[in-house]
């Protein structure tokens, strides 16, 4: 099978704060309409997080081929709780005095070791879908995903909105091809075990 993590559109920015609004911009609905017009590849299902720019991106794609969108809230972006509604710099000052320990829980939210322990439960859900899949998510799901099964750095593994990582999946082995996923940089094929998740449940 093939799953193809796309990082949802461009996105409204808080006027003065700059961290993100859940809602596309103009822009972002445009791109959007773009993509479903180009990307070619069969699609068996298109899943998506139940954030609103990543649920209206699905939706544009999904109108133009008639498919439905099944929302997974494991494929929701890791929650900073209050720092959410801040600009992500003062969080990562925040998480910083504590040497950025995993499993740090911001008030109201979780820890990245909870957040993985969510996203391998968002993997698994769509490996039982058994067919190739589109899902629209979030940057900090897409890398820390890459960051749990190929050892890529935080930033590394992260698309520019509206870009995607595809993932072959062998029934064993998730595997990258460099040039389908070329702001990873990688100059040959990459394979992991699927049994590298499990010690993130």
């Amino acid at each position: 099978m093939k799953l193809y993590l796309m990082r949802h559109c461009e996105a409204v920015k808080h006027p003065l704060l700059r961290y993100t609004l859940d809602s596309l911009t103009d822009n972002g609905v445009q791109e959007a309409r773009d993509i479903s017009k180009k990307f070619n590849r069969k699609l068996d299902y298109l899943v998506s997080s139940p954030s609103l720019r990543a649920l209206r991106t699905a939706e544009i794609i999904a109108n133009e081929r008639n498919m439905k969108v099944i929302t997974n809230p494991n494929w929701m972006e890791l929650s900073r709780g209050i720092y959410a509604d801040r600009p992500y710099e003062e969080f990562l000052e925040v998480w910083s005095k504590g040497n950025y320990d995993y499993d740090y829980i911001p008030p109201q939210g979780e820890s990245v070791n909870q957040g993985r322990r969510r996203i391998v439960k968002g993997v698994e859900d769509i490996l039982n879908l058994d067919g190739d899949v589109l899902c629209t998510t979030h940057a900090g799901l897409i890398s820390n995903l890459l960051m749990m099964l190929f050892s890529f750095n935080f930033e590394e593994g992260k698309p520019k909105v509206g870009c995607f990582c595809e993932l072959w999946f062998d029934g064993n082995y998730f595997i990258l091809m460099p040039e389908l996923n070329r702001f990873l940089n990688i100059k040959e094929v990459i394979l992991s075990p699927k049994t590298k998740l499990d010690k993130f449940k």
